[in-house]
């Protein structure tokens, strides 16, 4: 197997990982813990009968990183070396 083959592979495996910032992480790990958040406290809140500010400011929190998300998704070039695994 030659080292280009073997990049290759290593791409397949990961593709999205290669070009991967802090700040992309971020976003992508606080729009993951602000739903959990949301949808815990939303429960909580249901069960209790009452509304539950912390639910509130996370569903808003939740919002503003989905929008950064999806805008970072969809706007990325394409020689980008972090695309998705679908495109070649």
């Amino acid at each position: 197997m030659s080292i280009q083959q073997l990049n290759d592979v290593e791409r397949a495996v990961a593709p999205e990982w290669s070009g991967m910032t802090w700040l992309r992480a971020g976003a992508e790990l606080t729009l993951g813990l602000s739903f959990f958040v949301t949808m815990a406290f939303g429960a909580i809140g249901a069960v209790q009968g009452e509304t539950s500010i912390v639910a509130q400011l996370s569903a808003i929190a939740f919002v503003c990183s989905l929008l950064c998300v999806l805008v970072n998704w969809f706007t990325a070039p394409a020689t980008d070396e972090h695309r998705r695994g679908w495109e070649s």
